[in-house]
């Protein structure tokens, strides 16, 4: 990767060969000297071959691996931690981590809550890794999570309440507490909301409503674009054909081939937070510098409070 003669395209020759002989640590250590090397955002998809496989072969050396990459000082990192789950997400994959996270240090446990929060993903996605941290005996990294899910349902609601039954035991009286705290705080949030709906001249829908109508337009066309250039670069579908053919009856086939197949219908859905469609500039930019930030000297001065 330090020679002058690596190149992005290497990546992914790379990822096929840790694909074949199944090492794990290796693949770790390649990624973060990548990530290190890399000027721009890393891209998963250079990467996304060997990742399932790995985890199928050794889940808990992955997982210790892999928080390691979440909780690195260097934010390009962390970023490719995030990628990681983020193809887990996407793929269905991740419950959680198979190594124990109460046994790391506090430092660790709060730098891995911190980077997990961090990245745009929708509760019932990412909780159930860190659930463990409810019950940390570091009070100070308790707290953080609480508060953090509490600002989560500010996002997404009651989706939060729903994750967290699924997640928490509630005759553990600790988690009950925390649960109870969570719905205190949604509760008092949506009263306030509701009560600030009623007044019609705080709504830029109506006292703004050309240009809130003319950004919903663009935001459309924009989430629309992106998503057809993502599809685009990532299907497997377009880069098997090039041009379809469609047949009666509700068909279709490659252009060089017989073979007729009947087409098919999926869907799926997903939950922007509430934070987005607020500030929408603001929210990316402040997204983007939690991503790179470096954490080298950060905690240093609060490390014995962390700790406590």
């Amino acid at each position: 990767i330090e020679s002058e003669f690596f190149t992005e395209d290497s990546i992914s020759q790379i990822d096929h060969i840790f694909f074949i002989r199944k090492e794990v640590v290796p693949f770790f250590t390649v990624l973060r000297a990548y990530a290190i090397k890399c000027k721009a955002a890393p891209s998963s998809r250079l990467f996304e071959m060997s990742i399932s496989h790995l985890r199928d072969i050794d889940p808990k050396t992955f997982d210790e691996e892999w928080i390691k990459t979440l909780i690195d000082n260097n934010g390009r990192v962390r970023f490719v931690g995030e990628r990681i789950l983020s193809q887990f997400i996407i793929h269905g994959h991740m419950l959680q981590f198979e190594k124990n996270i109460l046994e790391l240090d506090a430092l660790s446990q709060y730098k891995l809550c911190l980077s997990v929060f961090i990245d745009v993903k929708e509760p019932n996605n990412f909780l159930c890794l860190l659930s463990p941290l409810y019950s940390t005996s570091y009070g100070f990294v308790k707290e953080f999570i609480i508060c953090k899910t509490e600002a989560l349902t500010e996002n997404y609601g009651k989706s939060v309440l729903e994750t967290l039954e699924l997640l928490f035991d509630m005759d553990d009286k600790n988690l009950k507490q925390i649960y109870d705290r969570v719905n205190s705080q949604y509760e008092i949030f949506r009263e306030i909301i509701n009560k600030r709906s009623e007044i019609k001249e705080l709504s830029p829908l109506y006292t703004q409503f050309k240009w809130a109508d003319k950004f919903q337009e663009l935001f459309r066309k924009s989430m629309s674009q992106n998503m057809q250039q993502a599809t685009d670069d990532n299907s497997i579908f377009t880069k098997l054909a090039s041009k379809v053919v469609l047949a009666k009856g509700g068909g279709w086939k490659i252009e060089e081939k017989d073979e007729v197949r009947q087409l098919a219908k999926f869907e799926s859905s997903f939950t922007l937070p509430r934070a987005y469609f607020i500030e929408p500039e603001r929210f990316d930019w402040e997204k983007r510098m939690e991503i790179n930030e470096d954490w080298t000297s950060k905690f240093t001065e609060w490390e014995a409070t962390i700790s406590s």
